[in-house]
């Protein structure tokens, strides 16, 4: 893995699906066996293990085709703490393939603030994984959490964030390993989201930022400065975006829809310094 435990702030939990083999010197703290999926999995392992949730102040959820390095999970924990975010994700490398453009990396960004985290990587603070543990158990798809679990950060206008000071890389092509396993189970992840919307009061959210910080330490609060500067730097990037490319249509649809977008999360056009 590259770093000793002694030198990571973190320790690793292994909650698998399947009964594939691990090697002898697998560095995991934790291993769990639960049949089924990501949600439903990791909702047996917080059940079976409830000691865990009272040791640790922060969870990072990832998928098992996200590639990180060792140092740069370090950071992220280290950047979520400093920040005190309850619910957050490493930006993607622009190599990866991706669903919202908004969780590609955005150079010059150390974070921005943002209405949504997607279920591929979140990074959940102890107080928010207690509130969101109720949805994880009857969902393997995840579907439609995303669209509501930043409600539950105790602020979400300053606890929600991509940050881009750490950059990860999603590596498989996107829901088709998913996608088999759900079919094979005989399960409907539009249904599920469909559920999570009726029980839940859930309305469907645009991806969208809404403030940010620079990388050198400046506040970028201004919807159509941070629209500006997003849309500016992912154009100089668009060569290297490469999973699924943008087209000029996308980033004008880009640029308008954090211009015009209103529906913000309670007080979040009110961000402090």
């Amino acid at each position: 893995m590259g770093l000793s435990q002694g030198a990571r702030n973190w320790d690793l939990a292994l909650s698998l699906y399947d009964e594939v083999e691990l090697p002898g010197s697998q560095p995991a703290e934790l291993i769990h066996r639960a049949v089924g999926g990501k949600w439903d999995g990791l909702s047996r392992f917080f059940a079976e293990c409830p000691e865990v949730i009272q040791q640790y102040d922060y969870f990072w959820l990832v998928d098992d085709d996200v590639e990180a390095a060792p140092e740069a999970v370090n950071a992220l924990f280290a950047y979520a703490r400093t920040q005190d975010f309850d619910l957050a994700q490493p930006a993607l490398s622009l190599d990866s393939y991706y669903s919202h453009r908004l969780t590609l990396h955005c150079s010059g960004f150390a974070h921005r603030h943002t209405n949504f985290v997607e279920l591929m990587a979140p990074l959940l603070s102890h107080h928010l994984l207690i509130r969101a543990l109720p949805l994880f158990a009857n969902t393997r798809s995840g579907h439609g959490m995303d669209w509501m679990w930043q409600r539950l950060a105790r602020d979400p206008r300053q606890g929600v964030a991509i940050i881009d000071a750490v950059t990860v890389r999603h590596s498989r092509p996107l829901r088709q390993h998913l996608a088999a396993r759900l079919s094979a189970a005989g399960i409907n992840a539009a249904s599920e989201r469909e559920r999570l919307v009726r029980d839940w009061a859930v309305q469907r959210e645009h991806a969208y930022a809404f403030a940010g910080r620079l990388e050198s330490g400046e506040r970028v609060i201004s919807r159509t400065r941070l629209a500006f500067l997003m849309v500016t730097r992912y154009w100089r990037a668009r060569r290297s975006i490469a999973k699924p490319r943008w087209p000029l249509k996308n980033f004008l649809v880009f640029f308008f829809k954090h211009l015009l977008y209103r529906r913000l999360p309670d007080g979040a056009n009110a961000i402090k310094d």
